[in-house]
């Protein structure tokens, strides 16, 4: 446009490379990773400023306990999801062989943390599981 002055830096500037298509699980992974721990270090920083020193120590490492354990409980009950399916699904081929009939392959199914949220908290725990995961990327996108 004629309004635009001459001596602004074109935008063409401040890009790195003209990439097509789309970028890979792993770049999108540590993208995520720095902006949430970016995030965290400089909240970390300033709520030990806020409680002092030895209780805002003391309340990080009991956080740390505590999200160890809720990891811990998430994946045990992720392995039990797990053999109960893989149960289910030997029966079925049992089933099929006694009938005469070739198994049909079937899919490996992935447990994933919605799955664990569903078997545990039911309907609304797959749904809010969801919604907050989706959530996070919103906010980790803006």
């Amino acid at each position: 446009p004629e309004d635009v002055q001459d001596d602004i830096v074109p935008t063409n500037l401040f890009m790195l490379a003209k990439h097509k298509g789309k970028q890979s699980s792993a770049v999108t992974v540590f993208s995520m990773w720095n902006t949430m721990m970016g995030t965290s270090l400089l909240a970390l920083a300033w709520g030990i400023s806020q409680a002092g020193f030895g209780l805002g120590i003391a309340l990080t490492v009991f956080m740390a306990f505590l999200a160890f354990y809720t990891c811990a409980l998430i994946i045990e009950d992720a392995r039990y999801l797990e053999q109960e399916n893989n149960m289910k699904e030997l029966t079925e081929i049992a089933r099929e062989l006694e009938a005469g009939v070739k198994p049909k392959r079937r899919k490996k199914n992935t447990i994933e943390f919605i799955d664990v949220c569903h078997q545990l908290l039911g309907k609304w725990g797959k749904f809010t599981a969801g919604f907050f995961s989706i959530i996070v990327l919103v906010a980790a996108s803006v």
